[in-house]
């Protein structure tokens, strides 16, 4: 189970978070992409995320990204380095550094989406209001942490890229409508697989798929 879903999941877990891109103030607010994803879930996929999208609505998000912080703060310092590893594909991955890496993924969300939020609190909420509980299960059911943390970690880091993307480019009138629209494919996709992961860990349904 772990393995098929660990092969979809570990694709660009040793790049850095880069630099956070300027953001343009001469905004024209969209109708939320995040929004629009969650409308084209399955009936099953919109069931399982609902009770996250009804929790946030115009929730501030940044108390959610600090609890999600300390969290993996603390499993870090719970941890001894040398035993939290997995092994893929000849390689070993020490699943602290993929920890931190999302802390720090989050740290460059909480910088880009600063200005976003001051338009709209709830922005982004329900992907991390989704992101913040995969992480609590996947922490208290060790069979689940190998497999889940890279998605996390992957997820995390597509989060926060997109977000600069909404800033920079899609918030003016003149944005493209293609790069609009693969990023909501890209948002679909998050998403997807959140819902997939509550459901596994739920017992629902079997890991299959990732980002």
């Amino acid at each position: 189970m772990a393995e098929a879903y660990k092969a979809e999941l570990y694709d660009s877990g040793n790049e850095e978070p880069a630099a956070s891109s300027p953001i343009n103030s001469n905004v024209i607010e969209p109708q939320s992409l995040w929004v629009k994803a969650f409308n084209q879930m399955s009936s099953s996929e919109s069931a399982t995320l609902a009770p996250f999208h009804s929790s946030t609505d115009k929730q501030d998000v940044m108390p959610m990204l600090e609890e999600i912080q300390m969290e993996l703060k603390h499993a870090v310092a719970s941890k001894n380095d040398s035993s939290w590893t997995i092994t893929w594909r000849g390689k070993t991955i020490v699943l602290r550094d993929v920890a931190m890496k999302i802390v720090q993924w989050v740290d460059k969300f909480k910088q880009v989406g600063d200005i976003a939020i001051q338009y709209d609190p709830g922005h982004a909420a329900l992907p991390w209001a989704a992101f913040r509980f995969v992480l609590q299960v996947c922490m208290n059911k060790q069979s689940m942490v190998d497999a889940v943390l890279i998605g996390l970690e992957k997820t995390s880091n597509l989060i926060d890229r997109c977000a600069i993307y909404e800033s920079v480019y899609l918030r003016n009138i003149n944005a493209s409508k293609n790069l609009a629209k693969a990023i909501l494919q890209l948002y679909v996709a998050i998403l997807k697989y959140l819902a997939n992961a509550i459901q596994a860990s739920r017992g629902e349904l079997l890991l299959s798929g990732g980002v």
